[in-house]
């Protein structure tokens, strides 16, 4: 179960990248157990249309996502931020599932496997 302090985390993390956003800084969030072989941005600019890119775990991860500053995405962080707090959830899942009710507005993708996998499946 998630602390107190945990969740707080979670929420300023969200609420840091939505004033990111608004100042229309284009975001790479990356959880501190991430390891990048190589300079990613050549590779993220491939998706300038999209609201935001993740790497996908079963569904998006949270924790390496790119995020440009649209009124989509800045919604996006918005919503989560008020979801996790009604609901008391996690980012990742707020995310998710909004993201999910949000098909037809957001435009999302998830990065390749390829470049961008998983630590499960890294560590096979």
């Amino acid at each position: 179960m998630w602390t107190t302090a945990a969740f707080d985390k979670m929420v300023l993390k969200l609420c840091i990248i939505k004033d990111l956003l608004l100042l229309k800084y284009h975001v790479l969030y990356m959880d501190a157990d991430v390891f990048l072989f190589k300079n990613p941005f050549p590779f993220l600019s491939k998706y300038s249309t999209y609201d935001f890119v993740a790497q996908k775990d079963d569904d998006i991860c949270a924790g390496f996502m790119y995020l440009n500053p649209t009124s989509e995405t800045i919604r996006l962080m918005h919503l989560s931020i008020n979801m996790m707090y009604t609901r008391e959830i996690m980012d990742q899942d707020a995310i998710q599932f909004l993201t999910g009710m949000s098909k037809n507005t957001i435009k999302f993708a998830f990065l390749p496997n390829k470049y961008f996998m998983s630590g499960r499946d890294y560590a096979q």
